[in-house]
């Protein structure tokens, strides 16, 4: 089988929010009942060792049918040398065989998750489900 890596736009389309939001939900609980497992993240400086060029982030998680481990660098200085921040991908597999299911582009990965969880956070925390919800927030520091 011959694996294509699926592009920003390609990977989006594959994670729509309601069900993304919904397929957390599903993990959160197969992590509570220990049928998943995402141990801590891996990060290694990469690059300069003087200089701090950047970061490998290694994120490995299993449930009992895939297994995946998304593989992030994030590199300060790119912006400035015409490149991404942020580059990666989340390699899937089949648990039991190890066969490659997909290959997604991990900057929309991370991206799509962190706003699905806020989804999901917002639907269960919502006093009304079919109502409006505000949410303020605090902003980013730089």
């Amino acid at each position: 089988m011959s694996l294509v890596p699926l592009d920003a736009a390609s990977t989006a389309a594959r994670l729509p929010y309601p069900e993304l939001a919904q397929a957390i939900a599903g993990m959160l609980a197969e992590l509570r009942d220990g049928t998943a497992m995402a141990p801590p993240r891996i990060a290694l400086p990469v690059g300069d060792a003087q200089g701090g060029e950047g970061t490998l982030l290694v994120m490995p998680a299993r449930n009992r049918s895939l297994v995946m481990t998304k593989n992030i660098t994030v590199h300060p200085g790119n912006p400035q040398r015409g490149l991404p921040n942020i580059l990666g991908e989340v390699v899937v597999a089949d648990a039991h065989t190890g066969e490659r299911i997909a290959m997604l582009d991990g900057p929309t990965v991370t991206g799509r998750r962190t706003a699905a969880v806020s989804l999901l956070a917002a639907q269960c925390f919502a006093a009304r489900k079919d109502g409006e919800l505000l949410i303020v927030g605090a902003g980013c520091r730089r």
